[in-house]
C-alpha cells in the first residue's frame, strides 16, 4: 500500500515537472513571435509552479529588455543569477541591459538639458 503510494506522488512529480517545460516553452514560442506582455504572462505561470526556474526569469528578462525595461529585467537576470550562480548568459544579458540603461538615462539628461537651454533663450 505505501509503495503505491509512494508511486503516484512519484508520477505526479513527474507530470508537474512535464507541465512546467510545456509552460516555459509556451514562453519561449511566444518571446520568439515577439509576443512579450503574454510571454511574460506565461513565464510567470512557470515560475508560480516552479520560484527556482532560472531559465524562465531569463527569458522574462529578455521580455523584458524587448519592452526596453531595462530595468526589471535587469531584476530578472539577477535573479536567475541568484539562483544558478553559473548561468554564464544571465550575466551577459545584465551587463548589456545595465549598459542600455545607462545609455537610456544619458539620453533623457542630454535632451533635459537641450530643451532647458532651449527655453532659456526663449525666456
Amino acid at each position: 500500500m505505501l509503495m503505491l503510494t509512494y508511486s503516484r506522488y512519484f508520477y505526479f512529480y513527474l507530470d508537474l515537472i512535464f507541465l512546467i517545460k510545456i509552460i516555459s516553452q509556451k514562453g519561449v514560442s511566444l518571446l520568439n513571435l515577439n509576443n512579450e506582455e503574454d510571454a511574460i504572462t506565461t513565464l510567470d505561470l512557470a515560475l508560480e509552479l516552479n520560484a527556482d526556474s532560472f531559465d524562465a526569469y531569463n527569458y522574462k528578462g529578455i521580455a523584458y529588455h524587448n519592452l526596453k525595461n531595462y530595468e526589471e529585467a535587469i531584476r530578472m537576470f539577477d535573479n536567475a543569477i541568484q539562483i544558478n550562480p553559473k548561468f554564464v548568459d544571465a550575466y551577459c544579458f545584465k551587463g548589456s541591459n545595465f549598459l542600455l540603461h545607462l545609455l537610456f538615462i544619458k539620453i533623457v539628461l542630454t535632451s533635459v538639458c537641450i530643451i532647458n537651454k532651449a527655453f532659456h533663450y526663449i525666456t
